[in-house]
C-alpha cells in the first residue's frame, strides 16, 4: 500500500441513558458506562500518539459529550471541534459527502456520530463485515490518497482498524 496521507476515526458516540426520555432523543446524555468507555478510547489513542487536526462531532448531546472526553484525552483547543447539525439522523452518503468536502489541509480528522449509519459506512467504505459498530467503536481509516475529495472511492486506498472498549485484544 502506498504512503498513508489522510487518516480518519469514525466514532460511535458513547453509552447513552434512556432515563429522561422527555428531552427526545437528540438531547439524551451520557450514562455512566459511556462517561467510562470514552476516556479510555481517548486514552488508547493517545497511547499511540494520535493527533488530530480537528474533531466534528453531531450536535447530539451524547456525541458532544463523547466528543469532550476524546478532546480533553487528546489535549485538543476548543477551536479543533467543530459541531456538524447535518451529522443527526445523516445517511451513510450524507457522511460520505461530508468526508469529501474535509479541508485539504487537515490530514488527521475524527468524526463522531451514529448507529446505524456508521456501521453501513464502514461496511461500504472497505472489505470489511461489521454487524454493529458498538457504542464508543473507533474506525481508523488511513488513506493512500492525498485528497478527501477522493476518499472511499477505492477499497485497496484504505486501511481500516476497528477498535470498541470490549475489545480485549487492544
Amino acid at each position: 500500500m502506498p504512503r498513508i496521507v489522510k487518516t480518519l476515526f469514525l466514532v460511535r458516540h458513547a453509552k447513552s441513558s434512556w432515563e429522561n426520555p422527555e428531552g427526545g432523543d437528540h438531547a439524551r446524555t451520557l450514562n455512566d458506562r459511556g462517561r467510562k468507555n470514552a476516556p479510555e478510547m481517548a486514552a488508547r489513542l493517545k497511547g499511540r500518539a494520535v493527533t488530530l487536526d480537528r474533531l466534528i462531532t453531531s450536535s447530539a448531546t451524547r456525541a458532544r459529550e463523547t466528543g469532550a472526553f476524546f478532546v480533553s484525552g487528546l489535549d485538543l483547543g476548543a477551536e479543533s471541534v467543530i459541531v456538524e447539525a447535518q451529522l443527526y439522523g445523516a445517511t451513510a452518503a450524507d457522511w460520505l459527502g461530508l468526508i469529501q468536502s474535509l479541508d485539504e489541509s487537515w490530514n488527521s480528522v475524527m468524526m463522531i456520530g451514529h448507529n446505524p449509519t456508521l456501521t453501513e459506512l464502514a461496511n461500504g467504505l472497505g472489505r470489511m463485515d461489521i454487524s454493529n459498530v458498538p457504542t464508543c467503536g473507533v474506525l481508523e481509516c488511513r488513506y493512500a490518497g492525498d485528497y478527501w475529495g477522493n476518499f472511499g472511492e477505492q477499497a485497496e486506498d484504505l486501511e481500516i482498524d476497528f477498535d470498541y472498549p470490549k475489545n480485549m485484544s487492544a
